[in-house]
């Protein structure tokens, strides 16, 4: 896995929230009910803990990531495995559509253009 790398923020100080690195169980104990969640880094580790965020009761969570590629790239794939499914494991195709089209908006929001896949 590597190292931790800290990262201090010109003006880090003066923010209000918890700061942590989401690394070695620093997310344990910490409260998200409600809260809004910024993590930064767009890596494996960062969607681990966007979706303990959202386990754990966060109101919003904001991924912030410098590839235009890493625009939603694995988010779909954890939302299959929190959907309800059938019995032959299949989720709903109206779910399927609404989630493609929320894939589709990150893009749109972001700027970029759309992935030819």
């Amino acid at each position: 896995i590597g190292s931790r790398r800290n990262v201090v923020y010109d003006g880090e100080e003066k923010f209000r929230g918890d700061i942590v690195y989401g690394y070695a169980n620093e997310l344990t104990g910490l409260n998200f009910k409600g809260k809004r969640v910024i993590v930064v880094g767009a890596g494996a580790f960062a969607y681990e803990n966007l979706r303990t965020a959202i386990e754990h009761g966060a109101q919003h969570v904001t991924i912030l990531g410098r590839r235009a590629g890493t625009t939603c790239p694995k988010w779909i794939d954890m939302i299959a495995f929190l959907r309800p499914m059938d019995k032959f494991y299949n989720t709903g195709k109206v779910g399927d559509m609404i989630s493609f089209q929320y894939w589709q908006d990150c893009y749109a929001d972001a700027g970029l253009p759309f992935p030819a896949c």
